[in-house]
C-alpha cells in the first residue's frame, strides 16, 4: 500500500481511529502516571501526548465529510438525518442500512468503499 492510499484510508476512517483513541486514552493516562518512562517516551514521540492534549486525534465538532455523507444519505435513502457533522448513532444506522442495501460490510462506518458507493449512487441520480 502506498502512502497516498494509506492517507486516504486513514482520513476516510478517522472516526474509527478517534473512537479507538478515546478508548485508549484512559490506559495511556494511567500508564503515564504509573510508569514515568512511558511518559518520557510519549513526550519524545509527540510532546502534546505527554501533556494529555493529543493534538492530531481530537474529533472535530463538525466535519465536512460527515455533513456530505448525511446530505447524500438523505438524498439517496430519505434517511432524515440532521446535517450537523455529528457521526452519531442515527448516522451510523443510516450508513449501516445503506451498506446492507449495497452489499457492503455493514459496520456502520463510512470507509472508502462506502463513500465511493455513495458517490456512484449520487452520480446515477
Amino acid at each position: 500500500m502506498n502512502w497516498v492510499s494509506f492517507a486516504f484510508k486513514l482520513l476516510a476512517n478517522r472516526e474509527k481511529y478517534v473512537d479507538l483513541y478515546e478508548q485508549l486514552k484512559p490506559i495511556i493516562r494511567e500508564s503515564q502516571q504509573r510508569l514515568p518512562k512511558v511518559n518520557e517516551l510519549l513526550k519524545e514521540l509527540d510532546p502534546s501526548l505527554a501533556e494529555g492534549q493529543p493534538a492530531g486525534l481530537q474529533q472535530p465538532d463538525s466535519s465536512f465529510t460527515v455533513e456530505w455523507m448525511q446530505q447524500s444519505l438523505n438524498k439517496l435513502s430519505s434517511a432524515e438525518l440532521t446535517v450537523d457533522g455529528d457521526y452519531g448513532e442515527k448516522t451510523r444506522a443510516a450508513v449501516r442500512q445503506f451498506q446492507e442495501e449495497h452489499d457492503l460490510d455493514p459496520d456502520g462506518w463510512a470507509g472508502i468503499q462506502t463513500c465511493v458507493k455513495i458517490y456512484q449512487e449520487l452520480q446515477e441520480q
